[in-house]
């Protein structure tokens, strides 16, 4: 799926059910940590981007959290750093 990287429900221990959302392109992010449970990163930037359309990402967890009855909660994750895209906070708003 282009739209959203979304990888899923997560079971936490901490929240109950977790949807993993990844808004980025493979590996992209701001370092490249030797540690990194990733691997290197393939697209070193600092620079905030569009990496998926932002009306995709909010159909989609539209879409989601209709089929999904009760709480869900949120988590940004994946392979990168997930606040270098620009649809963070929208999807944030949308959410709340």
């Amino acid at each position: 799926m282009h739209s959203t990287n979304r990888f899923g429900q997560l079971s936490s221990r901490r929240l109950g059910r977790s949807l993993g959302i990844d808004p980025l392109l493979f590996t992209t992010c701001n370092y490249d940590c030797v540690y990194c449970e990733c691997g290197a990163t393939t697209v070193k930037t600092v620079q905030r981007n569009a990496f998926s359309p932002l009306d995709a990402v909010l159909d989609e967890l539209f879409r989601y959290l209709c089929s999904s009855p009760g709480r869900v909660f949120i988590t940004f994750s994946g392979f990168g750093e997930p606040t270098l895209s620009l649809s963070f906070g929208e999807v944030l708003k949308f959410y709340l």
